[in-house]
């Protein structure tokens, strides 16, 4: 009554107040209005000023649902309790303000450009955010880290995706500190996951049996000392759900700060598709999910998928076909739904198994002008001795090794987030023809 007074102060005299104050303790009650809901009927609006406090936004919350909220209006108290305080501390011109100042209901998944006008403005001023290097020029230029999208990797079985893939993160965790967890039950026993990541990060084997390239202890203790701070395996003990990944995933958001999420592969994840639910709708209710996840948590999703294996008289001349959306197991449905596709693959394997030659291409990029140019890129070979992959001779763990070793350090300049994927460094003509048919 004492609120419904001062607005009367103020000069507002269209005010009710509800019959009982509001509770954090069961279920609001809002019986009473069962017998006036028709006073309300043909309102325009109706302003909602309850307490500034939590039982206040609660029975503010449901007082919006009863009445509707394309309807409703909430005040602002600023510091004060409520409309009584509020005339006390500032006058009754003020009170008057407060509803005159009176805002919308903002409804969930409806938005306008006010909601982002700020992050606009300083993108404006500042550059958007574009996609992180992956500290290999020839890599950038095809495709870079940006958060909030889904990674689709594909490629045949054996080739090298989910190394490649993990040496990317492991290179993106040097560079630029950023954690990864990642859901790969192909790759346990985690022993075994890894040492062949500290092999990576070393340069050398931490087996005894290849005697010529042991690691010392030290450099084996710095590697698990580095992979340890940087790489979380998630392997829940329940069930291999996507929702059980994404709640051990969602704590090492809040824990570790991780970035990065990797799932290798799909046909590890136990789905639950609906009865009678074909598989290409289901693959789109599940990669649906992953973005809303990348989007919700900050993160770059990769997922893993494999390719058909070509059948005998599918093959261009003894060799597998490049990988494609449309080949992988499950239907193209995935590259539909996926940010960015993205395929390793080893054109001389089916004729040569010893011939590591590699290639990696950026099949489909969704934000060409933040992220990178669809290409190929090739003259990628694996050197099994120092388990890595050379880019036309060059590996950035070849700098790693250096700084490691204080011999050198990372510059700023290897660290740059580029401004625009043809400006990340120098091209030659035949991507100049490519980014020449660009759209923008």
């Amino acid at each position: 009554e004492f609120d419904v007074l001062a607005f009367a102060v103020a000069g507002v005299t269209n005010v009710v107040s509800v019959p009982n104050g509001f509770n954090l303790q069961g279920n609001i009650n809002l019986d009473y209005l069962d017998n006036y809901l028709e006073y309300f009927d043909n309102k325009e609006y109706i302003i909602i000023a309850v307490d500034n406090d939590a039982a206040g936004k609660a029975g503010e919350k449901e007082l919006i649902r009863r009445f509707g909220a394309e309807r409703c209006k909430t005040v602002n108290f600023g510091d004060c309790k409520d409309a009584n305080d509020y005339l006390i501390k500032y006058g009754k011109e003020s009170l008057a303000n407060v509803i005159k100042l009176a805002k919308d209901i903002k409804i969930d998944g409806v938005y306008e450009l006010n909601d982002v006008r700020q992050s606009m403005l300083d993108g404006y001023h500042n550059g958007q955010k574009r996609g992180e290097t992956t500290g290999v020029p020839e890599i950038d230029k095809a495709w870079t880290w940006k958060d909030g999208e889904v990674n689709l990797w594909t490629g045949y079985n054996n080739e090298g995706k989910s190394l490649f893939l993990n040496q990317l993160c492991l290179i993106r965790a040097i560079i630029q500190g950023v954690k990864v967890a990642i859901f790969s039950p192909e790759n346990f026993p985690i022993n075994e996951f890894y040492n062949d990541l500290i092999e990576t990060y070393i340069g050398k084997s931490c087996d005894p049996f290849y005697s010529n390239n042991y690691m010392s202890e030290a450099e084996f203790k710095e590697g698990m000392d580095f992979i340890n701070e940087h790489f979380f395996v998630i392997y829940p003990d329940k069930d291999f759900q996507i929702e059980t990944i994404f709640e051990k995933t969602k704590y090492l958001v809040k824990k570790k700060g991780i970035r990065t999420l990797v799932i290798d592969p799909y046909n590890m994840v136990e789905h639950l598709m609906k009865g009678g639910e074909r598989e290409d709708l289901y693959i789109s209710r599940f990669m649906t999910k992953l973005k809303r996840f990348a989007l919700e948590n900050s993160l770059s999703v990769n997922l893993v998928a494999h390719q058909n294996t070509p059948k005998a008289n599918d093959k261009d001349g003894g060799r597998y076909y490049m990988p494609v959306g449309n080949n992988i197991k499950g239907g193209g449905t995935f590259g539909d739904k996926t940010d960015n596709l993205l395929s390793v693959w080893r054109p001389n394997k089916s004729l040569d198994f010893s011939d590591s030659e590699t290639a990696f291409i950026s099949q489909k990029i969704k934000k060409q002008k933040l992220v990178g140019i669809p290409q190929k890129v090739g003259e990628i070979v694996f050197n099994i001795k120092d388990q890595r992959y050379y880019f036309d001779g060059f590996s950035p763990f070849t700098l790693f090794d250096k700084i490691r070793n204080g011999t050198d350090k990372i510059t700023e300049e290897q660290k740059v987030i580029h401004k625009t994927p043809q400006e990340a460094f120098e091209i030659d003509n035949t991507q100049e023809e490519i980014f020449n048919e660009c759209p923008f």
